[in-house]
C-alpha cells in the first residue's frame, strides 16, 4: 500500500514537471530569486536594526551611569549639608547659651556694683543734706 502511494506521488511529480514549460520554468526561478533577494534584504535590515538597537541600549546605560552618578553625588552633597547644618546648629545653640549666661552672670555682677554705687551716693546725699540744714540753721541763728 505504501509502495503504491510513494509511486503515485511519484508519478505525479514527474508529470507536473512534464507539463512545466519553460516560460513557467522561468517564471518560477524569477520568483524564488525575488524571494531570495528579499530574505537577504531582509536578513541584512535585521542585522543592521539590532546593532542600531544594541548600539543604542549601551547609550542609554551609559547616560542611565551618568545621571545615576549624579544623583548619587547630590544626595550626598545634601546629606553632607543636612550633617553640617545640624552641627552648625547645635555649636551656635551652645555658643548663644554661654553668651547669655556670661551676660547673665556679668549683669547681676555690674547691677550689684551700680545699686552699692547708688546707696552710698544716697548716703552721701543725706550727709550733705543734713550737713547744709545744720549749716543753714546755724547761718539763721548767727543772723
Amino acid at each position: 500500500m505504501q509502495l503504491i502511494s510513494y509511486f503515485d506521488r511519484h508519478r505525479a511529480d514527474l508529470h507536473k514537471q512534464l507539463i512545466t514549460t519553460v516560460e513557467e520554468d522561468a517564471t518560477n526561478r524569477d520568483h524564488y530569486a525575488a524571494l531570495a533577494d528579499r530574505r537577504e534584504k531582509a536578513a541584512a535590515s535585521k542585522l543592521q536594526l539590532e546593532h542600531k538597537l544594541k548600539t543604542q541600549r549601551m547609550e542609554q546605560a551609559k547616560q542611565i551611569g551618568v545621571l545615576q552618578a549624579a544623583q548619587d553625588a547630590a544626595a550626598a552633597e545634601l546629606a553632607e549639608l543636612r550633617s553640617s547644618h545640624g552641627a552648625g546648629q547645635a555649636a551656635t545653640e551652645t555658643e548663644a547659651a554661654a553668651v547669655k549666661d556670661a551676660d547673665g552672670t556679668t549683669f547681676l555682677h555690674e547691677h550689684g556694683d551700680l545699686a552699692k554705687q547708688l546707696q552710698e551716693a544716697h548716703n552721701e546725699l543725706n550727709s550733705l543734706r543734713s550737713d547744709n540744714s545744720a549749716a543753714a540753721a546755724a547761718a539763721a541763728a548767727a543772723a
